[in-house]
């Protein structure tokens, strides 16, 4: 019996680990000053706008409905954008002095934007 428990605490401490990692994943409220500093030249980042000033720059509100991801998930998504060490010919535009941690904190802003469905 002492086994199982062992092995049921052993596989479920990644999971816990996750979930502190996503639940501490960011601070919305500063992630909205970034936004506001950062990415509003381009994006269209308030919950009621829909067209970005950048036609190809995707809004966060529309990032937001379609990533049904958590935060980590969304991190890894827009690592691959290489938004942070963007090589020549990068994805993305250079972020002028945003680090991961802000990065962590858009993230969460954008998550916030999210309207849970009626239903």
């Amino acid at each position: 019996m002492r086994a199982l428990t062992a092995t049921v605490v052993m596989l479920a401490l990644p999971a816990l680990a996750l979930a502190q990692q996503e639940e501490h994943a960011g601070d919305p409220a500063r992630g909205q000053q970034v936004a506001q500093q950062s990415c509003s030249a381009c994006h269209a980042i308030g919950r009621d706008e829909i067209a970005s000033p950048v036609a190809k720059a995707t809004a966060f509100r529309a990032l937001a409905d379609q990533t049904n991801a958590n935060n980590l998930e969304l991190l890894a998504k827009l690592d691959n954008l290489e938004l942070l060490n963007r090589p020549e010919g990068g994805k993305h535009p250079p972020i002028p002095g945003v680090d991961r941690q802000l990065l962590r904190d858009v993230i969460a802003y954008i998550r916030s934007l999210v309207v849970p469905e009626a239903g």
